[in-house]
C-alpha cells in the first residue's frame, strides 16, 4: 500500500504542444492566405465608370429610335415614289436612283451627326421632315410627267431632289459648326430686318412678278425663289429670341385697361411692329401660307400679350381670307 501522504515522484506534467503541431498550424494559415489570394476578387465600378457606361447605353438607345424613325420614314417615301413612277412610267429612270441614294446618305450623315452633336434634339422631327419631303418631291414629279405627256418639258421634281440634298448639305454643316443655337439671340433684330427685306422684295417693282395672283415670286436672270421661304427662317428666330428675352415682361404686363394687363409699350412694341409689317405684306401678296407659320410663332402662349394678340390675330386672318 502506498501512503497517501508521500508525492508521488511522477509529477503531473502539463501539456506541451510539440513542433509537429506548430508546423501544421502555420501550413494551415499558408494554404488559407493561398487560397484567398487566387480566389477571384469581386470589381469595383467607379461612379465615374457607371455614369459613363449609362450615357454610352442611352447613346446607343437614342441611335436607334432615331434610326428606326427615319428608315420608316425613308422605305414609306420609297414605296410612294415607286408606286408612283410605275403608274406614270412604269420604271424609275437612273437619274433618279442616283440621287434618291444621295439624298438617303445624307439623311443618314444628318442623323449620326445629331445624335453625336445634339442628343436631346427631337427625335420625330426629322422623320417628319424627310416624309413630307418624300411626299412632295413624288406629288412634283407626278406633275412632271403630267405635263411631258401634253408635250412640256419639265424636270421641277428632279431640281426638288437637287435642293433637298443641299438643304440637307447645309443641316450638316449647321450641325457641326453651330455649337450652341442660343447665340442666334445676339444678332435677333440683324435677322429680323433681313426678314422683313426678304418679304418686301417680291413687291419691287421689275423684280417681283405675280404667278396665279400670288406675287410672291422674284426673278433675276434665268433664277427665280421664293424669298418668303428664306424670311421666315429669319422672322422665326427673331421672334423666338424676343420672346424668350421679354417672356417675364409680355407674361406680368403693366397697366389695367378694360380688364386687360397691357403690356408695357417698350416690351410689346418691337414685336407687335414686326408682326403687323409682315401681315400687311402678306395680305398685299396673297400669301396665306407664311402668314400662317407667323400666326404660329409670334403669338405668346402666356400673359398679357396673348389677350392682346388673339383677337387682332383673328381679325387679321378674316381680313386675309377674303383677298
Amino acid at each position: 500500500m502506498t501512503d497517501p501522504n508521500v508525492e508521488s515522484s511522477e509529477a503531473p506534467q502539463s501539456f506541451q504542444p510539440s513542433d509537429s503541431s506548430h508546423h501544421s498550424t502555420d501550413e494551415q494559415q499558408l494554404l488559407l492566405s493561398a487560397f484567398a489570394t487566387e480566389s477571384p476578387t469581386q470589381t469595383t465600378v467607379s461612379p465615374s465608370e457607371k455614369t459613363d457606361n449609362e450615357h454610352r447605353s442611352h447613346k446607343i438607345q437614342d441611335l436607334l429610335g432615331r434610326s428606326f424613325l427615319l428608315a420608316f420614314a425613308l422605305l414609306l417615301g420609297l414605296f410612294l415614289f415607286w408606286q408612283m413612277m410605275m403608274r406614270v412610267h412604269g420604271s424609275i429612270p437612273r437619274n433618279y436612283i442616283v440621287l434618291g441614294l444621295l439624298d438617303a446618305g445624307l439623311c443618314i450623315v444628318v442623323l449620326v451627326l445629331l445624335n453625336h452633336r445634339l442628343p436631346k434634339s427631337a427625335k420625330s422631327l426629322m422623320p417628319i421632315c424627310v416624309l413630307l419631303s418624300d411626299i412632295g418631291i413624288a406629288e412634283i414629279t407626278r406633275i412632271d410627267y403630267e405635263q411631258m405627256s401634253n408635250g412640256v418639258n419639265s424636270d421641277i421634281g428632279l431640281r426638288q431632289m437637287v435642293w433637298f440634298a443641299f438643304a440637307l448639305g447645309i443641316s450638316a454643316l449647321l450641325i457641326v459648326f453651330l455649337h450652341d443655337y442660343r447665340s442666334l439671340r445676339k444678332i435677333s433684330y440683324a435677322c429680323m430686318a433681313i426678314g422683313l427685306a426678304l418679304l418686301i422684295c417680291p413687291m419691287i417693282p421689275g423684280l417681283g412678278e405675280d404667278i396665279n395672283g400670288a406675287q410672291v415670286w422674284i426673278h433675276i436672270g434665268p433664277f427665280s425663289c421664293q424669298p418668303s421661304e428664306f424670311a421666315k427662317l429669319f422672322l422665326a428666330i427673331f421672334f423666338a429670341a424676343y420672346l424668350f428675352d421679354r417672356r417675364d415682361s409680355l407674361a406680368v404686363g403693366g397697366k389695367v385697361f378694360m380688364k386687360i394687363h397691357w403690356p408695357r409699350l417698350r416690351d410689346f412694341g418691337p414685336l407687335a411692329a414686326v408682326w403687323i409689317i409682315s401681315m400687311l405684306v402678306l395680305i398685299m401678296e396673297h400669301d396665306l401660307g407664311i402668314s400662317l407659320m407667323l400666326f404660329a410663332i409670334s403669338r405668346p402662349e402666356t400673359g398679357a400679350s396673348k389677350e392682346i394678340l388673339e383677337p387682332s390675330f383673328s381679325v387679321m386672318f378674316i381680313v386675309l381670307s377674303f383677298q
